[in-house]
């Protein structure tokens, strides 16, 4: 005997499966996601303050939907670690030093050549162009994990607490922390410097205990790490500029409903924005800061041409000799 269907049943059964469908799709909607970001400097720097932009423009464009958990200096797993856990997705989001790719990555040694750009001004156009296109496409195929836009760091310049640098000379036998990037530790063996892999978040302890002479950053990172507090000296080189991408991990992006992904995209872009305008105005304004620190001390070098009879004189031979 042949079956009739039941037209009732069956509009009632597809029916429900719409509504259960809708209500699906409803849920998705209203459901919450929490980005941890790890972001490696403290909480003044540039970069990190570029990740509470993220944060609220995220948050308010998402309405609540996205909870941003930001993270500074290296709160939670030392650099090194900090890009494995990006992508295996314990962190979900990190600003790191273009550099800590090397390690998956290769080709992204290059970065660590000295002197690679002219100044940050053409490293930005480079990224925001069809360079900048490729190496994100060629990030996410050898890593899984995404970049929504390059910010940076600053442009570097070396610190110690042994001698100023003038020549090429003075570098010899200085112990400098550089970035774990295999181009970037032989382009400072080419100076004669003896590299560090000591962790920047060890950095600090690390010169004060003698264990290093110093190291290479911005003077963003010399301020807020309060470097200055250890070394005597910070010499003008400017023989990098460091690149920050803003990396996702991509599953957990590709994860998230399209409304949600553009927000991301979009908060990901202005932090880009931010962490270059603050980086270029904290370059200065470090450089400033740095002014005001060594003017604080000329009463001090005015008391002590007063020790004794060849005080000044050796003083003022000194500070000739810089």
């Amino acid at each position: 005997m042949r079956l009739k269907p039941n037209r009732r049943l069956m509009l009632s059964f597809v029916s429900s499966a719409a509504v259960v469908a809708l209500s699906n799709v409803g849920v998705l909607a209203q459901q919450s996601y929490v980005i941890r970001v790890g972001m490696p400097e403290p909480a003044s720097a540039p970069t990190s303050i570029s990740a509470l932009e993220f944060k609220r423009l995220a948050e308010a464009e998402s309405k609540g939907r996205l909870q941003v958990q930001v993270y500074p200096a290296a709160q939670l797993v030392t650099l090194a670690g900090m890009m494995s856990q990006v992508r295996s997705g314990s962190l979900q989001m990190s600003g790191l030093a273009i550099d800590y790719l090397t390690s998956y990555f290769p080709d992204m040694g290059i970065f660590g050549l000295l002197f690679l750009f002219e100044s940050p001004e053409s490293g930005y156009r480079a990224l925001d162009g069809r360079l900048g296109s490729d190496i994100k496409r060629q990030v996410l195929a050898h890593t899984g994990v995404r970049i929504l836009g390059f910010g940076d760091f600053g442009v570097k310049n070396v610190f110690n607490k042994v001698r100023p640098i003038h020549t090429l000379a003075d570098f010899k036998g200085l112990r400098i922390r550089v970035i774990p990037n295999p181009i970037a530790i032989d382009s400072f063996k080419a100076l004669g410097v003896v590299p560090s892999n000591v962790d920047a978040s060890e950095e600090y302890t690390a010169i004060q205990q003698g264990v290093i002479d110093g190291g290479e950053v911005p003077n963003t990172n010399v301020v807020a790490r309060k470097y200055y507090e250890v070394a005597s000296f910070i010499s003008e080189t400017q023989h990098n500029f460091t690149i920050m991408p803003i990396f996702i991990n991509d599953a957990f992006y590709t994860g998230l409903p399209a409304d949600l992904q553009k927000i991301v995209n979009e908060a990901g872009v202005k932090m880009q924005g931010v962490c270059r305008k603050l980086s270029r105005e904290g370059d200065r304004s470090a450089h400033d800061e740095l002014a005001k620190m060594r003017a604080t001390q000329r009463p001090v070098y005015e008391q002590a041409k007063g020790l004794g009879p060849q005080a000044g004189i050796w003083i003022q031979t000194l500070l000739a000799a810089k």
